[in-house]
């Protein structure tokens, strides 16, 4: 997935600049006040939160992040939260130009990459030679798919949380963060447990959103797909990851459910050739962390032949 707006028009950009006006320096009484950028950020941040919080997502679920454009109800969300949460190193350029032009006294922005460190250039790399502004090649910024820095992320934001609330006059549950890690240590527990016997296990995925997730727990991405998020697979791109299917001894093809094209079709024939089962991962859902990560690890032990 790459940038979630690098390469929207112009006048995308534009909405966000021009419908935002003169801000006030006091904060709107109300309830606490949260924008994030994907679903999967909503279900990590609501357990954290006071009773009756508001959690504006900007990507509906479902929704393929490439064809999305902001609303003048996006634009007043941003304008009043208390707090905006966001994955950062480059994948939502646009937000984070929003947020920079447009200080808030009482707003709180917060990336995920940001939070823990975390540079882009992740070690996992596939052999394309593709240049486009809107491609992040081999760098992975799908931090929210590696459990592991999920809990250090929210053990990092709980406090952040308490502050906001805080300054709202609200009050948050003091071991929310910690009862919430806890959980997020039963899905890592779970991958741990369900791929262990499928370690070194071969696939092709649809685009470079999976390698972090796959580096740990012992999966192996041959090829992708779609190496350029934002463009149509070229022939090569294909043939690449047809080669893949036939010679590498990949063992599950898995799809995700905002790209449809030709793309998916022929991987789709091409694995039916080979014998190889297709899957589909869905790297958003639908605001449910937990739901999506079981979901995601029930079609890979299911598509990768192992036990359920």
């Amino acid at each position: 997935m790459r940038t979630i707006l690098a390469c929207m028009l112009i006048g995308i950009a534009a909405a966000f600049v021009s419908g935002c006006g003169e801000r006030s320096e006091t904060r709107p009484e109300g309830p606490l006040r949260v924008v994030v950028t994907l679903p999967p950020l909503k279900g990590l941040i609501e357990p954290l939160l006071p009773e009756g919080s508001e959690v504006k997502v900007l990507l509906p679920p479902g929704a393929n992040h490439h064809g999305w454009q902001p609303t003048p109800s996006d634009v007043a969300s941003l304008s009043r939260a208390d707090l905006v949460v966001y994955i950062g190193r480059g994948l939502e350029p646009i937000v984070v130009r929003h947020l920079n032009r447009h200080k808030s006294p009482w707003r709180r922005d917060v990336a995920f990459a940001d939070l823990l460190g975390i540079e882009l250039g992740h070690h996992h790399h596939h052999d394309h030679d593709h240049h486009d502004e809107c491609d992040h090649g081999d760098e992975d910024p799908h931090l929210w798919l590696d459990p592991v820095l999920v809990k250090q992320f929210v053990e990092k934001l709980g406090p952040i949380v308490h502050e906001a609330a805080r300054d709202a006059g609200l009050e948050t549950d003091a071991g929310a963060a910690d009862a919430l890690a806890t959980r997020i240590d039963g899905v890592d527990a779970e991958y741990r447990d369900r791929l262990a016997p499928l370690q070194g296990a071969v696939i092709v995925t649809h685009h470079n959103a999976w390698s972090r997730m796959t580096d740990r727990y012992g999966l192996e991405v041959a090829e992708v797909l779609r190496p350029v998020d934002t463009a149509e697979p070229s022939a090569g791109d294909m043939e690449r990851a047809a080669r893949a299917v036939r010679e590498a001894g990949v063992r599950g093809v898995f799809l995700e459910p905002q790209y449809s094209g030709r793309d998916a079709g022929v991987i789709r024939r091409v694995a039916g050739e080979a014998g190889v089962a297709v899957g589909v991962l869905d790297p958003h859902g639908d605001g449910d962390w937990f739901a999506m990560m079981r979901r995601n690890l029930d079609e890979l032990v299911r598509t990768l032949g192992g036990s359920t």
